[in-house]
């Protein structure tokens, strides 16, 4: 894989088969903070929408997306912020309000 946002693409759709999927790479907003001394990748926001998480609460969601990226927070990945709903969770809201940058950081 090319980038982080890459493999990040790659394995939460295989892991997940997400019927709607958005990442984005927003570093550039936390270039200056003392704890991320890489310059690149090193933090994402992303809007998940699968099936998979039906049986699952927020915590587990969270969780599980999390591991599958252990390694690259051990490597330089600093932050994910995560929105994952099922379909019929992310049906409710507003048709105007159905991309990430949509959504408040922290809800």
């Amino acid at each position: 894989m090319n980038s982080l946002r890459d493999k990040l693409q790659h394995l939460l759709s295989k892991e997940f088969n997400p019927e709607h999927l958005e990442i984005i790479d927003e570093t550039d907003k936390h270039k200056n903070h003392l704890n991320t001394p890489h310059t690149k990748e090193t933090h994402f926001r992303i809007l998940i929408v699968s099936e998979i998480f039906q049986s699952m609460n927020r915590i587990e969601r969270h969780r599980c997306i999390m591991s599958l990226f252990e390694q690259d927070f051990k490597a330089h990945l600093h932050a994910l912020s995560i929105k994952a709903f099922t379909p019929n969770e992310y049906q409710k809201f507003p048709k105007t309000k159905v991309a990430l940058s949509d959504f408040p950081l922290h809800t």
